[in-house]
């Protein structure tokens, strides 16, 4: 078998096409029925349709190759290579076998730069793109290194000791450093096509360990496999290691996971969205002969396959009422295409009500403002979510809740130190805890709490990525399709 996102072997004068899709399928896709999927190639070895001209070798050579997922030419430095030993699946490909073999280098799309974010650094957007060009390697001494450098790079490790936790947590780096250029170049990718992306919500995701699915997934099981043997372990004892992420609970949370799975696989633009839970279910022990129930705090060794980001957050405001008021500073003003274009400094909180209009423009202003209530911070994580042999890489943003006022100096400074972090101990542990017992007034609200709090600060994130080019509102059903899972019973 032939790794998909690597092509045909050897260096023939002919390429496989792609069969023609049923006359069914191509009528949908004509009416755009599919609009929201990535043009893409069931078997990645179709010509490239976007007249980019064929692949390119490192030294700007033609070579015959295949093209990437997204029928994009990618370009190959050096030969083609015997690909059959990077493939789980081929007969002797094994800890044994051929996998270290040095493998072909990619080259990273330079088109798939954002020229609104480099406009006017044109000499720095050629740096920064040549710098990290290619595509990390994947033959077996390269993951061995990789491995090795994040046990003492980025576990400040000693790489000489026996650990197998600590060789769990770099191979996971060591994959996830794989996916993330992967997912890089999927979003540039996405926002380079204006492509009209589909967001999934669930409460509750079933993920299951993702160590040997993302190996799967970038067809390189045998070859960490091999790396691992080598360094002195195995890949089933270090997976032992990882723990099963506390993001869901059955079988509405598994199908969450397994539509995600599927939409990366099939090259569909989309995104999930849910609450990072500190606590699972429960972790069950049996004590004196019966089950106790414990907290599960998955996240005590950490959790590599995430990636903080702390650039993203929103507020999100519950309780507190509405006023209405003068709009003295303009507020949000509706012109005649009925498009909000914000001016006041209430970003979020205000709403306007327009009265007298004429060819829609408001003639007097006034706006609703949310007053009082409680402020909480939505802080986003984001996990990778691979595709099976193909390069497009999904993503899944989780959110977890912060105080919007950390500590309260001036109560802690009379010493009310308890009072100094009262609004702290309120807004946190709005996502501890995975469906709270809901038999009680406080458990149901926590539960309408949580429920406000993920899609308030998804809706919040999908909005500020339509608005990055201006356009009407009324467009907003062309470029984004929003599915809720709701799994509380």
């Amino acid at each position: 078998r032939i790794p998909l996102w690597l092509g045909a072997r050897g260096t023939g004068s002919g390429m496989e096409q792609r069969q023609p899709l049923p006359a069914r399928v191509e009528e949908e896709v004509q009416r755009g029925v599919f609009s929201t999927r990535l043009p893409s190639s069931s078997h990645l070895l179709s010509p490239s349709p976007h007249g980019v001209g064929p692949p390119q070798t490192a030294d700007e050579t033609p070579q015959k190759t295949a093209t990437d997922a997204w029928d994009v030419d990618m370009v190959a430095q050096d030969e083609l290579l015997d690909f059959e030993d990077a493939d789980e699946d081929s007969p002797g490909a094994g800890a044994s076998g051929s996998g270290r073999t040095k493998s072909t280098r990619l080259l990273r799309q330079k088109s798939y730069i954002d020229e609104a974010e480099m406009a006017g650094y044109e000499d720095q957007k050629e740096k920064l793109w040549k710098l990290m060009c290619t595509y990390l390697p994947c033959d077996v001494l390269s993951l061995q290194k990789s491995i090795v450098q994040h046990v003492e790079y980025t576990l400040a490790r000693r790489r000489y000791k026996r650990d197998k936790g600590s060789f769990y947590q770099a191979t996971a780096h060591s994959v996830r450093d794989r996916l993330i250029e992967r997912w890089t170049d999927t979003q540039q990718y996405l926002s380079s096509k204006d492509t009209k992306r589909v967001y999934y919500l669930s409460l509750e995701y079933l993920l299951g360990r993702n160590l040997q699915n993302a190996m799967s997934c970038l067809a390189l099981r045998n070859r960490y496999s091999a790396a691992l043997e080598e360094l002195g372990y195995s890949l089933e004892e270090l997976t032992e290691e990882e723990r099963d992420p506390g993001l869901g609970s059955g079988g509405l949370g598994r199908l969450a996971s397994c539509f995600l799975d599927s939409l990366a696989t099939l090259n569909y633009a989309a995104w999930g969205y849910g609450i990072r839970y500190k606590y699972g279910m429960f972790e069950q022990r049996l004590i004196s002969n019966a089950q106790a129930e414990f907290p599960d705090f998955w996240l005590a060794q950490g959790y590599p396959w995430e990636v903080e980001r702390p650039d993203v957050q929103y507020l999100v405001k519950m309780y507190g009422h509405l006023e209405e008021e003068e709009d003295e500073e303009g507020g949000m003003q509706v012109d005649s295409d009925g498009i909000g274009a914000e001016n006041g400094s209430q970003k979020g909180s205000t709403l306007n009500l327009n009265s007298n209009a004429t060819n829609g423009v408001a003639q007097q202003k006034k706006k609703v403002v949310w007053k009082g209530g409680e402020d909480v911070l939505a802080l986003g994580y984001d996990i990778p979510v691979p595709g099976f042999h193909t390069w497009n890489t999904n993503n899944l943003r989780l959110w977890e809740s912060k105080a919007s006022c950390e500590f309260d100096l001036g109560s802690f400074n009379d010493g009310q130190y308890y009072a100094a972090i009262e609004e702290k101990e309120r807004s946190e542990p709005l996502t501890s805890v995975l469906y709270p017992c809901d038999n009680n007034a406080p458990g149901k609200e926590l539960r309408l709490r949580q429920q406000y709090f993920y899609v308030s600060a998804t809706l919040q994130d999908i909005l500020r990525r339509f608005k990055k080019r201006p356009r009407s509102l009324f467009d907003l059903p062309n470029k984004v399709a929003i599915q809720l899972n709701e799994t509380h019973p």
